[in-house]
């Protein structure tokens, strides 16, 4: 992708290629302490309850309606292509261990906003939130 497209937003309102990257490992960033405090807590294995914010947040991305992002998951200025890639990386090899503990339809974590999550709850949001990115980049609506 050359350097102009890369660095601006597709349609306004929404995030430049790069800043998107930046942004999903900001916002992956989130849930290795989750994952961690889940362990510690005792949750583990309880029953999963994904609350009606988890439903209402996964519909909406899956079908890329907007979702407003909170200034704290908004990336900043200058970044670089290279080292963004590189942190998503790195936040993502982080959450894959509990991948492997954690009961896949029990609960794993507490969300703030989502209530009590399995791994397959946290998934789904996950993927749900990368989809929305990518339609909002390969549609461009200028």
């Amino acid at each position: 992708m050359p350097e102009g497209q890369r660095t601006t937003p597709p349609f306004r309102g929404a995030l430049a290629p790069d800043s998107t990257i930046l942004h999903m490992a900001i916002v992956d960033e989130f849930y290795p302490p989750l994952l961690e405090a889940g362990q510690k807590s005792g949750i583990v294995g309880q029953a999963a309850k994904p609350n009606f914010m988890h439903r209402f947040a996964v519909r909406r991305m899956n079908a890329v309606k907007s979702i407003p992002t909170p200034g704290s998951l908004a990336p900043s200025s200058g970044l670089d292509l290279e080292a963004a890639i590189n942190r998503w990386a790195e936040v993502r090899s982080r959450i894959e261990p509990f991948v492997h503990q954690a009961p896949y339809e029990r609960a794993a974590l507490k969300h703030p906003f989502f209530g009590l999550l399995s791994l397959s709850d946290l998934l789904d949001v996950m993927e749900a939130h990368q989809t929305y990115h990518e339609h909002r980049l390969s549609k461009p609506k200028r």
